[in-house]
């Protein structure tokens, strides 16, 4: 319900043609290149839109299970972890994100909603422990976020400090749902490290 139907087929048919152009190399300049370029496009777009379909419908049910979650984020105790939900739901699903999201992250946004829906459903036994772990992530967020508004429009910018986006992702699955697993170890400490070393 979340989504407008056409622009959910449009960001499908972008993640599919983005996922056949080369990740890391420069776009074909010479005409035969470009043709071996278009004919693998031709080969694998629908194959990849297939996978992005699939993928959507994990994704849906991790969402039906935080919608049936959801009904306790109205009480006025869990407003932090409410605004805290809200904010990472808009960030995993906002316009676009099927062709934005790099696809090494990509693949992880079902677990990031599983992630959710277990913090949701533990939420009322560990409020303390959930408004504690709100406050560090809004405190490592930040820097991500003041940076990105000292670099407005820059793509080179939000390039540089994207896997931090997601490493702060994979930390709130160690935080609230550690049975599920990160892509490697994550700590504040760690995600402290490596801000600097991508600055």
């Amino acid at each position: 319900p979340r989504f407008d139907r056409a622009a959910l087929l449009e960001d499908i048919l972008l993640g599919a043609i983005e996922g056949c152009l080369p990740e890391d190399a420069a776009l074909p300049r010479e005409q035969a290149d470009f043709a071996k370029l278009a004919e693998r496009c031709r080969r694998e777009i629908t194959p990849r839109a297939q996978q992005l379909e699939a993928l959507l419908a994990r994704m849906a049910e991790q969402l039906h299970a935080i919608n049936g979650q959801r009904a306790i984020l109205a009480k006025p105790a869990f407003v932090l972890a409410k605004r805290d939900a809200e904010a990472q739901l808009e960030g995993l699903l906002a316009p676009g994100f099927l062709y934005l999201t790099p696809a090494r992250w990509l693949e992880r946004l079902p677990l990031y909603l599983n992630a959710l829906a277990i913090r949701l459903q533990k939420l009322a036994l560990r409020l303390p422990r959930d408004q504690e772990a709100v406050r560090e992530l809004e405190a490592l967020g930040k820097r991500y976020s003041d940076y990105l508004a000292a670099h407005p429009g820059s793509l080179a910018a939000a390039v540089r400090v994207r896997d931090y986006r997601w490493m702060l992702e994979e930390y709130r699955v160690s935080l609230f749902a550690q049975q599920l697993g990160t892509v490697a170890p994550v700590s504040p400490k760690r995600l402290e490290k490596f801000w600097e070393e991508i600055l």
